[in-house]
């Protein structure tokens, strides 16, 4: 159930990005990371079935409105010629992030976090963190365009 109902939400993020980086342009990243940062404290913080789903739905979400844009800016980045490759390369860290994602999971236990509840806790920490730099670069990267109005800035 909690599976189904990330890729389903996978499905709606996917259906969401053009009105959503429309309407949000600069911001769609961080507030993506800022979801998955609630979603992580959310899962550490509950004993509800439905919270978890909606925690995981968040997630999925906020991947289903990423992977499209990161293969929207690959096809506008690479050559032509070197498309087939940088495709192949994006597909290829997604799946070597799934195959890490458990290592550093059960690496987060080395700091002194002994629970799964800590462990999602940690995560929501390090992705609020994370939150505060990509909105920094963010607000950075659309002030230079502002100033010098660039837009091949990446």
């Amino acid at each position: 159930m909690v599976t189904a109902m990330s890729l389903f939400a996978i499905f709606i993020g996917g259906l969401c990005v053009k009105g959503m980086a429309k309407r949000f342009k600069q911001a769609i990243i961080p507030l993506v990371v800022l979801l998955y940062g609630v979603a992580f404290v959310m899962i550490s913080v509950t004993h509800l079935l439905s919270l978890v789903i909606l925690s995981v739905s968040l997630i999925g979400f906020g991947f289903g409105l990423v992977y499209p844009m990161l293969m929207g800016s690959i096809m506008e980045a690479a050559p032509k010629s070197r498309l087939t490759s940088a495709i192949s390369m994006l597909l290829i860290f997604t799946y070597l992030g799934q195959f890490v994602t458990p290592i550093v999971l059960n690496g987060i236990q080395l700091i002194g976090v002994s629970t799964l509840r800590g462990t999602f806790l940690t995560l929501g920490i390090i992705t609020g963190i994370a939150f505060i730099l990509v909105s920094v670069y963010a607000v950075s990267k659309s002030t230079f365009r502002m100033k010098f109005g660039s837009n091949s800035v990446g």
